[in-house]
């Protein structure tokens, strides 16, 4: 199962300096493996944007909360009750 997903944000936070940039550079979507759905191997494909941040001069790629640098599935954080 493939599931094509979307970022709403139009704009990302730069690491370097922390500056909001909307200056999008690329965008290359990428397959990510997630939890199974009924029992179904599921991937998801994100876009994985690329920015220009004008304040410090140099390119960075947004970062996901939902999956960690250079892994190719997702991350699941534990949930209290």
């Amino acid at each position: 199962m493939y599931l094509k997903l979307r970022l709403l944000n139009q704009e990302s936070s730069c690491p370097h300096c922390k500056k909001s940039s909307s200056e999008l550079h690329q965008n290359r979507p990428i397959l990510i493996r997630d939890l199974s759905i009924f029992g179904q191997v599921t991937y998801l494909k994100i876009p994985r944007r690329q920015f220009y941040c004008r304040d410090c001069q140099r390119y960075f790629t947004e970062s996901l909360t939902f999956m960690d640098a250079g892994r190719q599935y997702t991350r699941r954080t534990s949930v209290e009750s």
